[in-house]
């Protein structure tokens, strides 16, 4: 019924805005709990009028309905915003709305700061969008994907597509974009260009997971975007590849890096000579210890043992004290040759 009232106001062919509106609001204010006790009748009213584009006199209405002490809706508000954002000008009248609102009675929620990131990075003020994050933190109501996805699309507009690219690790880290195609693909529809960096992050997050296929495919789509694969990017695949036992593609990889003048790090090093010699191939992941021995990097315990074992087994016995001098030196090991065995 009181929508139906509305509409027949605003049929009406002549209207002196100033006067109609004031004597509606008045039959409204005195008559609504005739037809409805629900002071929603308001809300329905202010949206009309900015849907119609009568701002200044919706802004009247809520100053009217304050005198009454009734605050309107958090929604009705953010219709408002909404509105305004999207015409000329419109964004400095919404930055005014959204300081002074509050102190009048309305508490902002999640939509509402998102409408008001949207007005700040159509401004190019990003840097004034970003900095609601902590504002919205501190209130309760934490930033969501429309939020990040707002900041980001504007330091895109700038071309700070670094900045851009934390917002989306940070998103990343948050639980927002756990699909690493996904993220892939929402990055590049935002014009970010992932870097080796980013496809380093999410292979390794794979190969906690077990998950090599996926990660195979992350890396093919790295190679395929013709963003280069660097020191990193070789030893996540090794170490994943190694400890899937996975020795073939492990040792493509490792040959492949060397070719290109990159070197194993110590966590790489232990887990290719562990899966080496799971698999028995025990010259491979001999020569593997003794180039890291070379290069001053230092094994896991288990892979000491192994090689002490080995060499006390062969009868080599100056390299058994070698290794074991070494191994206590490095405070893997306290006992002496004997007591190993």
């Amino acid at each position: 019924m009181g929508y139906q009232l509305i509409q027949e106001f605003w049929r009406k062919p002549i209207l002196n805005i100033e006067v109609s509106l004031g004597s509606f609001v008045e039959c409204l204010v005195y008559t609504y709990k005739d037809w409805g006790s629900d002071v929603f009748v308001f809300d329905l009213f202010f949206k009309v009028l900015v849907e119609v584009g009568l701002f200044d006199e919706a802004r009247k209405f809520f100053d009217k309905m304050l005198s009454y002490g009734v605050v309107l809706s958090v929604d009705s508000c953010n219709f408002l915003l909404s509105r305004l954002s999207n015409c000329p000008n419109g964004s400095d009248i919404v930055g005014k709305i959204f300081s002074e609102f509050p102190e009048l009675g309305v508490c902002w929620n999640v939509v509402s700061y998102n409408i008001m990131m949207h007005a700040l990075c159509k401004l190019e003020r990003v840097e004034e969008a970003l900095a609601l994050f902590g504002e919205m933190e501190s209130k309760g109501c934490g930033p969501d994907v429309v939020s990040y996805s707002t900041v980001i699309d504007g330091y895109c507009h700038l071309g700070e597509l670094q900045k851009a690219l934390e917002l989306v690790r940070e998103m990343r880290v948050k639980g927002m974009l756990e699909d690493g195609e996904r993220l892939l693909s929402w990055m590049l529809e935002k014009g970010i260009m992932p870097n080796a960096t980013t496809y380093n992050s999410l292979m390794k997050q794979y190969c906690i997971g077990n998950n090599m296929k996926a990660t195979t495919k992350v890396y093919r789509g790295m190679c395929g975007q013709g963003v280069v694969p660097n020191n990193n990017t070789y030893n996540i695949l090794i170490e994943g590849h190694s400890k899937a036992r996975n020795m073939k593609e492990a040792c493509y990889f490792h040959s492949e890096m060397v070719g290109k003048g990159f070197g194993l790090r110590a966590s790489s090093y232990n887990a290719l000579i562990r899966g080496l010699l799971k698999k028995k191939r025990m010259e491979e992941a001999r020569k593997l210890f003794e180039q890291m021995r070379t290069e001053g990097l230092v094994a896991d315990k288990e892979i000491y043992n192994i090689f002490l074992d080995l060499n006390y087994d062969e009868g080599n016995m100056q390299m058994t004290l070698e290794l074991c001098d070494e191994a206590i030196e490095k405070c893997l090991i306290d006992k002496t040759p004997s007591e190993h065995r």
